[in-house]
């Protein structure tokens, strides 16, 4: 802690402005012009740093404000996002996602004469990114785009009730296309409508 006496008189000070203060008002006719200059001088300085100080607190109250405030619009913010993107959920599978936007995954297997086909490429709407999941995407407006026929022809596997990839045999002989869904074998393949979370198996052979 600062304790300093005045060099004039035996009277103390807690702080060295105090003590400037009290010499060059008390003991003015004491001092010669050199010491009064130098005291002065260092007075001025004491109160510009003060001065700087108290400018320095008021920005960052100031700042601190600022933060606390776009703080507060952030997180509003998120919010009103949060709540626009839940009205933007995809549907469930109780319906085929016409209209609406989706975002569906569902497993395949696809076995040529017992060679393993992965389709890749594909529009937004259905494409596999070289997995073996089909990623169903965006807002179809047709029946026909959720159909298992539309997609395999959009991923270049050119499918029909009877053939994939253009082969209805192997090796010279007539071949067998069987499609099952979740288990389940299918009549009518073509039309059937791909659903979140199903496993496709398509076999020729």
């Amino acid at each position: 802690m600062y304790m300093s006496s005045c060099d004039y008189c035996e009277e103390e000070f807690s702080d060295e402005e105090s003590k400037l203060d009290h010499e060059l008002i008390e003991h003015e006719d004491e001092m010669s012009g050199h010491d009064q200059s130098e005291k002065k001088s260092r007075l001025n300085k004491l109160e510009q740093e003060k001065k700087a100080k108290r400018n320095e607190r008021k920005k960052k109250i100031k700042y601190g404000s600022v933060t606390a405030v776009a703080a507060i619009l952030l997180a509003g913010a998120a919010f009103s996002v949060a709540e626009n993107l839940e009205a933007l959920e995809p549907e469930s599978n109780t319906t085929i996602g016409i209209g609406t936007p989706v975002h569906w995954h569902a497993d395949y297997q696809i076995t040529v004469c017992g060679d393993e086909r992965i389709p890749r490429g594909g529009p937004e709407l259905a494409h596999t990114h070289g997995e073996k999941e089909f990623h169903l995407e965006g807002v179809r407006t047709t029946r026909e785009e959720a159909t298992l026929d539309w997609v395999l022809d959009n991923l270049g596997a050119n499918f029909s009730d009877t053939s994939i990839y253009g082969k209805s045999e192997c090796s010279g002989e007539p071949a067998n296309l069987t499609v099952r869904v979740n288990g389940e074998p299918l009549q009518e393949p073509e039309d059937y409508v791909i659903k979140d979370g199903d496993s496709i198996d398509i076999e020729l052979g």
